[in-house]
């Protein structure tokens, strides 16, 4: 699309992906692009982007000269472990905030210290983040209902596939009655074969009823 939706750089994510960004997306300019000028044109569009997001510029300087001078042919061959299989790296991983990197960075630097205990020793820590909450979650968070006990049992609906292996009776502790269709709701991922079943089964009875089976015809009369 023509929209520029690149991430903002004011935006709350970890500030090493935000710099590295340019760099990432620059170096695959380079890549795809055979002729120095072609790359050129497109970076400095892409820098153009970038500008509009609010990112500095030196952070593109520096990405775009240094996928300028990367070796283009080195990039299409694959890339080698360089990590020892001796190295015990432990992820600690925590829900990025802006006080995030800080607390990074005590850890890493205090790790020595922790070494100093059996558990720790000889290991070396890899910080990683998963997503925060957005402004969404922080002004309307989900409100967890508790788990209340009622007498409600489980029937059998009797017009889907499901019924045959429906067991009655109160089994389950609900709140309201279900029937068998209630079970199809709680299927989050359906599998392909399950799906065409409650597509084909509405239509398993029109098939059946069709006039070359010696069903009834929707001929008109008169």
């Amino acid at each position: 699309t023509d929209r520029n939706s690149f991430l903002e750089y004011t935006s709350c994510h970890p500030k090493t992906l935000k710099n590295s960004l340019p760099y990432s997306q620059m170096l695959r300019i380079r890549r795809n692009c055979t002729d120095i000028q072609d790359y050129k044109t497109a970076a400095k569009s892409f820098r153009k982007d970038l500008l509009n997001r609010g990112y500095p510029k030196h952070v593109l300087h520096k990405a775009y000269n240094r996928a300028l001078y990367s070796n283009r042919e080195a990039m299409f061959e694959p890339r080698q472990n360089t990590s020892s299989s001796e190295d015990c790296v432990l992820n600690c991983v925590m829900r990025y905030t802006q006080h995030s990197s800080l607390v990074a960075k005590v850890l890493q630097s205090r790790w020595d210290i922790l070494q100093t205990h059996p558990l720790f020793r000889g290991t070396r820590v890899r910080m990683a983040f998963s997503r925060g909450r957005n402004l969404k979650e922080l002004i309307s968070p989900a409100v967890k209902r508790p788990l209340t006990t009622g007498g409600g049992q489980h029937r059998k609906c009797g017009s889907c596939f499901l019924c045959h292996i429906t067991l009655e009776g109160q089994k389950y502790i609900l709140n309201h009655n279900l029937n068998s269709r209630f079970n199809q709701s709680l299927d989050t991922a359906p599998t392909a074969a399950s799906r065409q079943n409650l597509h084909s089964a509405p239509l398993q009875g029109v098939h059946d009823a069709s006039p070359d089976r010696g069903g009834p015809t929707n001929r008109r009369i008169g």
